[in-house]
């Protein structure tokens, strides 16, 4: 079942240009769907943006040519699960793109925590593909 999925993106070499593009994507088989709820926007997302390229920030979530998802800090609630272990109802907190969903494969689950081994994240530093479980974040 496709899903559909909007996501902020920006000129990477003129911030000033943004637009919101729409696609569609699927959960595969140990992938899971997390609805991203809230975000912060500091001084590191700017950062982020300026360091994409030499730090590697933009292939996190990558974009369609010259434009980039500026990655930031906050949380999500899990609404279709495919993985074992990973339930849906449940809240994470962690870095995530200015979207309103995500397509993650977790891997290494543990009872507070996971790693997002997606594949265009898996050779990204582990701070930046390790998500919190949030106790009691389960929804009604």
């Amino acid at each position: 079942m496709s899903i559909a999925i909007r996501e902020f993106v920006v000129n990477r070499p003129d911030y000033g240009q943004t637009k919101w593009v729409n696609r569609a994507t699927e959960v595969e088989d140990g992938q899971i769907l997390v609805e991203i709820e809230k975000f912060a926007l500091t001084a590191n997302n700017i950062t982020y943006a300026v360091a994409g390229d030499m730090l590697n920030y933009w292939s996190f979530c990558p974009a369609e040519e010259g434009w980039g998802k500026i990655p930031v800090w906050g949380s999500a609630r899990i609404v279709q699960s495919k993985c074992e272990g990973v339930a849906e109802g449940e809240r994470i907190y962690g870095y995530l793109p200015m979207a309103t969903h995500l397509v993650m494969q977790p891997e290494k689950v543990t009872a507070g925590s996971f790693l997002d081994l997606y594949k265009q994240r898996r050779e990204l530093h582990p701070v930046y593909n390790s998500y919190t479980r949030v106790k009691g974040g389960k929804a009604a």
